[in-house]
């Protein structure tokens, strides 16, 4: 099935995108690329190079997964 996988905090997308998903190893690929999408923000925004998961953790503060069915 196709969905909709967005994170956001406090009503804003932080990163989205639509994803085709079967089964676990699917839905895990979908959120490994939205972690890569957001650490790539990350590091657009001066994140330390050294430790670019640190900056995806300060994003991903008081964040929500949402999901929908396209």
């Amino acid at each position: 099935m196709k969905i909709d996988l967005q994170l956001t905090r406090n009503g804003d997308a932080l990163v989205a995108s639509v994803y085709d998903v079967t089964d676990a190893d699917s839905f895990a690929n979908a959120c490994a690329d939205l972690w890569w999408k957001l650490a790539r923000q990350a590091a657009a925004t001066g994140t330390d190079p050294g430790h670019p998961d640190t900056g995806v953790l300060a994003h991903l503060a008081g964040a929500q997964l949402r999901l929908a069915r396209v």
